[in-house]
């Protein structure tokens, strides 16, 4: 059988976890506003998707530029 004092120190540590389970939701529908504002986006997962297209132009941005570079160097490095 359970204790007053076992009941209390339950019903705390429930509570404890409903308020933070509540806190994460306010933190959940916050970062999804920001993200509907900023990107234009919906959802978690299209927001995923719209990182990994970014990231995919980032990175063969950076290699074009990177290319680019060494093409300068190579063909201006007596100048430089």
């Amino acid at each position: 059988m359970i204790t007053p004092k076992q009941y209390q120190d339950i019903k705390a540590t429930i509570d404890t976890f409903q308020s933070k389970i509540a806190r994460l939701q306010g933190q959940q529908e916050e970062i999804k506003r920001s993200l509907a504002a900023e990107f234009e986006v919906s959802t978690i997962e299209e927001a995923k998707e719209l990182r990994d297209q970014l990231q995919a132009k980032y990175e063969k941005a950076q290699q074009k530029f990177q290319s680019s570079y060494e093409q300068f160097h190579d063909q201006y490095a007596n100048l430089l």
